[in-house]
């Protein structure tokens, strides 16, 4: 038996007694006839119950020679099963030698379903920048905050941190209106970065979803093995810019300085401004 499709490996080294793999994976069944007497055989038919298998294709087989005939088949279950052939002893010229029973020989051999663990992660990160995504790795934190119109961009980091292959991996996150299905496939332990950029316009806490089907390294669907998926969040606040009332002389307790003029800057302390406000509002002198 060999492990795949390649019939011509069942006359090497390759070809075993047992083999396994996972379902859905194609094993060959290499069944070697031989006539190991002194008369011709006709009439050969291969047999396996099992594998709903049987063969007539070998029609003769002269003293010492030997034929390969080959059966492919997926694995969807572990099998012991048992090929049986039967021929008939013929003289030279492929007539029946009167006396001679026909001559019948078996031999078995195995398959084993090995188990198989998909998993799959996403991490949902956000930052705020522009630079097309590349400083994921570097900026990427789970909230971030700033003014309507700042732009962000969201980070999806989807990893195979499985055994098996993964295909048709599909990433969606409804609160961003945002799907995507570009990887097709995702070897055992690798990952991939997904990156959506948008701005930030309202407080919002958004969930990506990532589902895979297990696969063959082929591609090949693993029979049985159900769609794996993951989910992580991710979330940005917005705040608004205060406006300074009109008149009002204003604190500064982040930058207490003097003014040009050698007066104080904002020396009334019952209103205060955040930093952000400061930035475009530390003009304002207080009068005396």
């Amino acid at each position: 038996m060999v492990d795949g499709s390649n019939s011509a490996l069942c006359d090497t080294d390759a070809a075993k007694e047992y083999v396994e793999n996972y379902a859905g994976a194609i094993v060959t069944y290499c069944f070697q006839v031989t006539n190991t007497g002194g008369t011709y055989l006709a009439n050969i038919i291969i047999d396996n119950p099992k594998l709903n298998f049987a063969s007539a294709e070998i029609k003769r087989l002269g003293p010492l020679e030997s034929v390969i005939v080959a059966y492919k088949s997926k694995l969807t279950v572990a099998l012991n099963n048992t090929a049986t052939v039967t021929a008939n002893p013929v003289k030279h010229d492929g007539t029946d030698i009167p006396g001679l029973n026909d001559v019948k020989a078996s031999d078995d051999s195995s398959v084993g379903l090995l188990k198989n663990n998909p998993v799959i992660t996403v991490n949902n990160t956000v930052y705020i920048g522009d630079d097309n995504g590349v400083s994921c790795a570097a900026k990427g934190v789970e909230n971030v905050t700033d003014v309507s119109g700042t732009k962000v961009f969201y980070c999806f980091k989807v990893t195979n941190t499985g055994d098996t292959y993964l295909s048709n991996v599909t990433l969606v996150n409804a609160e961003l209106n945002y799907t995507d299905s570009s990887i097709a496939f995702l070897p055992p332990k690798e990952s991939v970065w997904i990156v959506f950029s948008s701005t930030i316009t309202t407080t919002i806490r958004n969930t990506v979803i990532v589902t895979a089907n297990p696969t063959l390294k082929d591609g090949t669907d693993i029979v049985g093995a159900p769609d794996v998926k993951a989910t992580d969040p991710s979330a940005v606040t917005v705040i608004q810019k205060k406006e300074i009332p009109t008149g009002a002389c204003l604190e500064n307790k982040y930058q207490k300085v003097n003014g040009k003029n050698g007066t104080l800057l904002c020396t009334t302390p019952h209103v205060t401004l955040d930093p952000l406000s400061l930035k475009t509002n530390l003009t304002r002198q207080c009068k005396k």
